[in-house]
């Protein structure tokens, strides 16, 4: 008799948390596979050095002193799964690719080579960056979540400089190039105003160093959600990046310091079954 009643308390306690599991409600954003193309026009700012053994390199703003745009056009693309309602696993990538043609209006030492003033220098800074991240939503409900997240943003940098106009032919040239990881740790939620509408954000941060490297990283953003439907949602928001990085690579020594941020427009899809409800 005694393992009869064992028993059924233990068949009414897993139906009590099946019972729980299967009423457990999130956020309507908050679906099992989300992909979404985003068109993102950041401002840059870029100070950059570049030395050697040898020489120090000058502190260069790419924007001021090599006539690099500041505003430039690019987009974004994302991949979200949700192992639970509550487990996130995010993947992003973005480009940011930028050359300019200048005239110098002073002397630079930038690696190897001294550019001299009145100089037309051709330059370009590409870089490609991968996100991927883990995050888990300590607090949920039908409207909220919030929690924290732990991931590595990997920057593949590309940079150089050539004097293409020096009144006499000599071959100056320099390029440095690096693919610096960096782990970062932060928060991130989301509210849903309404069946249809919805804020969500985030923000992390990390300093340390890694073999050669040394870097810090701020990352952030915010953003409206609107559900269309059958699926789909668009949302416009801001988002930005600072890292400041030192890493050495076949004898030349780069310094980074680069913000950039700006506005953010996407269109989503989710799809997949889900274990948990949302509102109508």
């Amino acid at each position: 008799m005694k393992h009869l009643l064992l028993l059924a308390c233990l068949l009414s306690s897993v139906t009590a948390i099946y019972a729980q599991q299967s009423e457990r409600y999130a956020p309507w954003f908050v679906e099992r596979f989300k992909v979404s193309a985003s068109f993102f026009a950041p401002s840059n700012n870029t100070d950059v050095k570049l030395s050697n053994t040898e020489f120090l390199g000058s502190e260069v703003n790419l924007e001021d002193d090599l006539g690099f745009r500041d505003h430039i056009n690019t987009f974004k693309a994302d991949v979200q799964w949700r192992a639970s309602s509550r487990s996130r696993f995010d993947f992003s990538y973005y480009r940011l690719h930028r050359s300019a043609i200048h005239q110098l209006e002073k002397t630079i030492q930038f690696g190897e080579n001294t550019y001299n003033v009145n100089g037309t220098t051709d330059g370009y800074f590409n870089s490609d960056i991968f996100r991927l991240s883990y995050g888990y939503a300590i607090f949920q409900g039908a409207k909220y979540e919030a929690g924290l997240m732990a991931g590595v943003h990997v920057l593949k940098m590309d940079m150089g400089l050539e004097l293409t106009s020096a009144g006499a032919n000599l071959d100056v040239k320099d390029t440095y190039d690096v693919t610096a990881p960096l782990p970062n740790v932060g928060i991130w939620g989301g509210y849903a105003f309404s069946p249809r509408w919805a804020v969500n954000g985030d923000l992390s941060y990390m300093s340390l160093s890694i073999d050669d490297i040394n870097g810090s990283i701020v990352t952030g953003g915010v953003n409206v959600s609107y559900r269309i439907g059958a699926g789909f949602s668009a949302s416009a928001g801001y988002m930005g990046l600072n890292v400041n990085f030192d890493g050495e690579r076949d004898g030349m020594l780069g310094d980074v310091d680069w913000a950039f941020h700006g506005p953010v427009v996407s269109v989503s899809y989710g799809f997949g079954g889900k274990r948990w409800k949302t509102l109508k």
